[in-house]
């Protein structure tokens, strides 16, 4: 069942959506926002909206030179000038997946641990064995970075003591943004 209800939303304003629904929102730019199910937005004022729980789809038009959108998350606040993106949050980790365009994002308190595979040379000279070697003893080591830069096809995951991680796109997530794609055109 589809009702439309034609609201205005203000700033302060905090907008829900129950279990099985959804709801679809036009910004006064023509922007589309698609919060999925079970889903708590803040729309903290007309440039600047915090996403505390849920899933929402984002599909901002082009900012031109003005400041542009910020998303805020608990540990993080991303700046939107023109991009289609989707936040998700589940159990205090967010994650990020951009699929067009470009996002910063910049820790709000201490700077992110980000998560780095790192690669061994010492065999490069011998590749079957430095496969074989860089499989068995690659290991993970962290970064500690303020803002970071995205770009369209990437994804990462937030979790609540700042540790971030690249994410890979799934199926779910590509279903979704051709649920915005449906909306947008609403």
């Amino acid at each position: 069942v589809v009702k439309q209800m034609p609201l205005v939303i203000f700033s302060g304003d905090r907008v829900r959506t129950k279990r099985a629904s959804q709801a679809v929102m036009k910004l006064m730019d023509g922007s589309t926002v698609l919060l999925k199910e079970k889903t708590l937005i803040h729309f903290e004022h007309p440039q600047k909206q915090a996403v505390e729980s849920g899933t929402v789809l984002y599909d901002i038009r082009k900012q031109g030179s003005a400041r542009g959108l910020q998303i805020a998350t608990k540990t993080a606040i991303i700046g939107v000038k023109g991009t289609r993106f989707l936040v998700q949050e589940k159990d205090g980790h967010f994650s990020v997946f951009l699929q067009e365009g470009q996002l910063a994002i910049e820790a709000i308190k201490a700077e992110f641990k980000r998560v780095v595979q790192q690669e061994m040379d010492e065999f490069a000279a011998f590749k079957s064995e430095f496969e074989r070697y860089k499989q068995q003893e690659q290991k993970a080591f962290k970064e500690y970075v303020k803002s970071l830069s995205m770009e369209a096809g990437t994804a990462i995951s937030l979790s609540a003591d700042n540790e971030l991680s690249d994410i890979e796109f799934n199926d779910d997530v590509r279903d979704m943004f051709e649920e915005l794609n449906q909306a947008s055109q609403l």
